[in-house]
């Protein structure tokens, strides 16, 4: 009875028909398209690798791997966050906008005090909250986990250093 009044209705709803039968079967299977979170939990690497997540289901932080831990003990945080680059690349690639890149090159003091700044004005013109994911980079692993600790003692609850 359903194919004898497919067969008489007119093209356009045979379309419709069809665009309404594959999203139930998607939606059905839990085919969609991935949210934020799914997406970055099942990111791999080129070489294939699987790369561990930075936030869980929940939005909250995961353990870091051991790798990412910096050998120099003066390179290391009070909150012991840290990120390896292909977990940094994939929360990036993930939340789009809703990730704060800090970048420091340079300058001692005056430039992780600028980063902080930066990371601010960042927040501030994408207007995310203080639970915002930041990814904190930089050749000098000492300044860059200054800054970590600098954003964190201002109320941030999501910074990671991005050691490798």
């Amino acid at each position: 009875m359903f194919l004898t009044a497919l067969k008489s209705a007119p093209r356009l709803s045979l379309t419709v028909v069809a665009v309404a039968v594959i999203a139930f079967a998607l939606t059905a299977c839990n085919s969609g398209p991935p949210d934020a979170a799914e997406a970055e939990q099942r990111t791999m690497t080129a070489s294939g690798a699987v790369v561990a997540t930075l936030i869980d289901d929940q939005g909250l932080m995961t353990p870091g791997s051991p790798q990412s831990i910096p050998q120099d003990p003066g390179a290391r945080t009070r909150s012991g966050h840290y990120a390896t680059a292909q977990q940094a690349d994939a929360l990036e690639s993930a939340l789009g906008d809703g990730v704060v890149r800090v970048n420091i090159d340079c300058c001692g003091f005056e430039g992780a005090e600028q980063a902080v700044m930066v990371a601010w004005g960042v927040q501030a013109a994408h207007d995310l909250d203080r639970h915002a994911p930041i990814l904190v980079r930089g050749a000098d692993l000492r300044l860059a986990a200054s800054v970590v600790n600098r954003l964190e003692e201002a109320g941030h609850s999501r910074v990671w250093l991005v050691t490798n």
